[in-house]
This record gives C-alpha cells, sequence and structure tokens, in this order.
C-alpha cells in the first residue's frame, strides 16, 4: 500500500540543480536590493530601492568613493584600485555586476 515513486537516475540531479538556480537567482536580487539600499544612503535620500533609477550619472567621486565603501563592508569582498574607474559606476547593474565577480572569484 505503499506510495512508489518512478523516477530516472538523472532526474534527482535536475531536480538539485533547479533548487541551486533557484537560489542563485534569490541571492541575486538580495544582491540588488542591498547594492540600491546602500546607493539610497550614499545619495541620503529617504526614497525606496524600487524607486531608484538604473543610470547613477550622477554620483560624484566622494560619494563613489563611499559607495565602495560600504559595498566593501556590506559583501565582505576588496575592490581594487583598476576596479575604480567610473564606468564601473555608471549604473545599478554595473555595480551588482562588479559584485557578482567579486563573489564567484577568479575564473
Amino acid at each position: 500500500m505503499g506510495c512508489e515513486i518512478n523516477r530516472t537516475e538523472g532526474e534527482g540531479i535536475e531536480r538539485m540543480g533547479d533548487i541551486h538556480a533557484v537560489k542563485a537567482v534569490e541571492s541575486n536580487v538580495d544582491i540588488v536590493k542591498k547594492v540600491k539600499e546602500l546607493i539610497i544612503q550614499v545619495h541620503r535620500t529617504d526614497m525606496q530601492p524600487e524607486e531608484l533609477a538604473e543610470d547613477l550619472s550622477n554620483l560624484d567621486s566622494i560619494q563613489t568613493i563611499e559607495l565602495v565603501v560600504k559595498l566593501e563592508e556590506a559583501f565582505g569582498v576588496m575592490i581594487d584600485v583598476d576596479e575604480l574607474a567610473a564606468e564601473n559606476y555608471e549604473s545599478v547593474s554595473r555595480i551588482v555586476k562588479l559584485i557578482m565577480d567579486k563573489l564567484e572569484g577568479p575564473k
């Protein structure tokens, strides 16, 4: 009277891969949210993360350095001097990519 489970050998692996993919997406969402929160702190505004524009060309050099310090502290990463180029901080997606690359480690 037990319940029989019909499963192929590879199915379990696929399902585990799906779980890892879901966790990766959740962590990406968390990173985007945290990056936006830090940008808002640097801007010293009370807007919500979902209100933040993608374009960050209005960050000045002092705000960029302050953001770098906050990113390093929040994510436990070290941003190298050669990664301080302005183009790395011109949009939310560029900053998220930088952090994701740092968290993934050397390739």
